[in-house]
């Protein structure tokens, strides 16, 4: 029955494509709480004027919130200890921004600015795992704001939507916003990230409030007819986004802190994992430099099982599996087994120096930053993100548990598909 209620099927993308073609008017979704039809002149001058106040202190606000982030990642990259970063996050500004950003928007609903507003309370309550907000977030976006020119960066904000509002919720979100829109690079968006969600989700979320947090067990693996249909929609709904939209894509990131080709990078990005990184299929090869300034390749380590960790010392989830990390390489130290990392970190002048006082002793492709080129091929959007490989180089998993033991188990069930004789 979950799986029934899940399924997106090739009528509701063509409806999809109808609704896009038909004329704006048509299809422009009405605003909750309008004023009537005889304000309007009225209302269009008051509406100028408060763009003209408003959008400069939700800037203001939002490149505070920014410089705060960036001195906090540092800060946390810097940190030798566990209760260095225990002092850190308790000197967080970052609560005290994230209620401003929320006041401001409840302050002014009825604005576009409230949109940027509620961009930056819902990337903050993610780093301060204040959830409530983005219920509030969503319900407000979703009554008032679905005509905005600027609803693409509140839903890039909430990143894998599904993981807290659950899968169901989320994509009906993504079409309505897909659907209410009268902006092309929001339709654009809301598109990509419901293809996002269709052909990247292996297992079926159930209808969350995001208080609850993102772990929930009782997730349900789709079964793999309803996965393929999935993927097969996600492809179409990606030819949709090229084809109607190919005029806005160049331009259309959902934020202008992003390159403007963002969404287009994102979109074929997205493509080619649907075609090469899929489970059983072969790994493509990178080829990068480690942190002593060598070059190595991925299929340098073909005929051993490989486990690729996307993650940095900047990303306070990466940096707690380190314990585990270093147990598991030591453990598996005499097998056929290499733990290969992609950071993620920018500032490579320095980074030798702090993996070898976190005792990172696995070998690392430096990649910049989070939109470094390994992350962005393989469409990496959450830190960190682990995938594993077999000896032959194939994708055996990209949904590995951060649990040390299960992760462990299926690391060695693929070493003992290697034949014992072969020499390490």
């Amino acid at each position: 029955m979950r799986s029934r209620r899940l399924r997106t099927s090739g009528a509701q993308v063509l409806a999809l494509t109808v609704l896009l073609a038909a004329p704006a008017a048509a299809r422009q979704a009405p605003e909750i709480g309008a004023r009537p039809s005889g304000a309007q002149d009225g209302a269009l001058a008051e509406s100028h004027a408060a763009v003209a106040e408003l959008d400069p202190l939700v800037a203001s606000l939002r490149a505070r919130s920014k410089a705060a982030r960036d001195a906090l990642r540092r800060r946390r990259a810097a940190a030798t200890s566990d209760e260095e970063l225990v002092q850190i996050a308790r000197e967080s500004p970052l609560p005290a921004l994230l209620e401003e950003h929320e006041r401001f928007a409840l302050e002014h609903a009825d604005h576009d600015a409230a949109v940027d507003a509620w961009a930056g309370a819902i990337g903050l309550a993610a780093e301060c795992e204040r959830y409530a907000t983005w219920s509030r977030a969503l319900a407000a976006l979703e009554d008032r704001h679905l005509a905005s020119p600027r609803l693409a960066a509140s839903l890039a904000a909430f990143g894998d939507g599904a993981r807290w509002f659950g899968t169901n919720r989320w994509e009906v979100s993504l079409r309505r916003a897909a659907q209410g829109s009268p902006h092309a690079a929001v339709k654009a968006f809301a598109l990509y990230l419901l293809a996002d969600s269709l052909g990247r989700a292996e297992h079926a979320l159930p209808n969350r409030d995001p208080q609850a947090g993102a772990t929930d067990t009782s997730a349900v693996r789709f079964e793999p007819t309803m996965l393929a249909e999935r993927k097969r929609e996600a492809v179409r709904l990606l030819a949709l986004v090229e084809q109607r939209f190919a005029d806005a894509l160049p331009t259309a990131a959902p934020s202008p802190d992003l390159p403007k080709d963002w969404l287009a990078r994102r979109v074929e990005a997205l493509r080619f994992e649907l075609e090469h990184l899929q489970v059983g299929m072969l790994a493509p090869d990178f080829e990068t430099v480690d942190e002593h300034g060598n070059p190595w390749k991925l299929s340098d380590y073909r005929g051993r099982v490989v486990l690729l960790d996307f993650w940095g010392l900047w990303c306070v989830p990466c940096r707690a599996m380190l314990p585990d990390a270093k147990a598991l390489v030591q453990r598996l130290a005499n097998e056929r087994f290499s733990l290969l990392g992609v950071n993620s970190d920018g500032d490579h002048a320095t980074l030798r120096e702090r993996l070898e006082r976190e005792g990172v002793v696995w070998r690392q492709a430096l990649d910049g930053d989070t939109n470094g080129p390994i992350a962005t091929r393989w469409n990496v959007q959450s830190w960190p993100t682990l995938v594993l490989l077999d000896a032959d180089g194939v994708i055996r998993s990209r949904e590995l548990p951060r649990d040390e033991a299960r992760m462990e188990a299926l690391i060695r069930a693929l070493l003992a598909e290697l034949p014992r004789a072969a020499s390490r």
